[in-house]
């Protein structure tokens, strides 16, 4: 299998069955993020103990891109700190998914990254 087959297998497990969906009731960060030209809208509420994400949930509504990324996230961002991730950059962001989309679905795979930027 090579490495567009493993992409776009992951991105259809992802959208299919989606990781932490739903958002916590008990949460210490929410944030939304949006990407006007493809519609997608992606709510992320996150749990810290100790300044470290411990568990994150997600709501998200759009294209296959984006709900798969956000349910990519939402599984890497578990353990890392709160300072991680406002240094997080987008660059740091396709690194921690671990592949990025084609240029032209950037906006949509960035739309839960949009969400914790200010976080």
């Amino acid at each position: 299998m090579d490495n567009l087959e493993k992409y776009r297998e992951a991105v259809l497990d992802h959208f299919e069955n989606p990781k932490n969906s739903g958002l916590l009731d008990n949460y210490d960060f929410y944030g939304k993020g949006e990407n006007k030209s493809c519609n997608d809208t992606v709510e992320i509420t996150l749990k810290f103990v100790n300044r470290v994400v411990e568990d994150v949930g997600v709501k998200s509504d759009g294209c296959v891109i984006s709900r798969s990324f956000s349910s990519f996230f939402s599984e890497a961002v578990k353990g890392l700190s709160r300072k991680e991730l406002k240094e997080l950059d987008e660059k740091g962001f396709f690194e921690l998914i671990g592949f990025k989309p084609r240029e032209s679905r950037l906006k949509c795979a960035l739309t839960c990254f949009y969400a914790v930027e200010n976080i």
